[in-house]
């Protein structure tokens, strides 16, 4: 049983029939041999984008990439958050949120150290995005005592 393109009995417009029939012997379409096998789909999801994967050790490559760019991201953020505190450099807890990871749960992934390991990746990010607050609050607190020192 397959679907083709024709005209209504009326001839009146276009529209998908069902052709019956042995088809001839022919194969409609598709890779030989795989007739009826639907191939899976799996996923690996980070902050909501899906990726599609074929099997575990690509969903595990995947992560791997993902990790790398994880850690630029943090920085990009971490920059983000020291340049909107530069002009009063105020020194309060800096938090970066890690990106949620899911994955098709037939892949049966362990995705919890990978979870950790974006959550350390994102700590030291915000970590030392802290340590710079505290610089340039020592630097305007020195720069605010000489300029009181010179005026006395």
């Amino acid at each position: 049983m397959a679907f083709q393109v024709g005209p209504f009995q009326d001839g009146t417009s276009f529209a998908y029939q069902q052709v019956t029939g042995d088809g001839g012997g022919q194969v409609q379409g598709g890779i030989p041999g795989h007739a009826g096998k639907k191939r899976r789909r799996y996923y690996v999801e980070i902050d909501g984008q899906r990726f599609e994967v074929a099997n575990a050790t690509e969903a595990y490559a995947l992560l791997a990439r993902a990790r790398a760019v994880a850690e630029r991201a943090a920085e990009l953020a971490a920059d983000k958050v020291v340049e909107k505190r530069t002009d009063r450099p105020r020194v309060s807890r800096v938090a970066l949120i890690p990106p949620k990871v899911t994955a098709s749960p037939e892949l049966e992934l362990d995705l919890a150290p990978i979870r950790e390991q974006l959550a350390n990746v994102y700590e030291n990010a915000a970590a030392v995005a802290e340590l710079r607050l505290l610089m340039l609050k020592a630097l305007a607190d020195e720069d605010e005592e000489d300029a009181i020192f010179l005026l006395m």
